[in-house]
């Protein structure tokens, strides 16, 4: 993929995450609580850590 792309493509992610963040943790602490959202969000950040390394161990030099 072309860097111009690959740019325009992880600020678009970027900017998706910062529209949808906050209102999926609004839902989810407002279907269950606050503590449980947060909680949430700490495992999700643990899982995409996790899967970066493993990517990045799995990537061909």
């Amino acid at each position: 993929m072309p860097a111009s792309l690959a740019i325009a493509a992880v600020t678009t992610l970027g900017y998706a995450g910062i529209l949808a963040g906050p209102a999926l943790i609004g839902f989810v602490a407002h279907a269950s609580s606050l503590n449980l959202a947060f909680g949430g969000l700490g495992c999700f950040m643990l899982l995409i850590a996790a899967s970066a390394r493993l990517g990045a161990a799995t990537r061909p030099a």
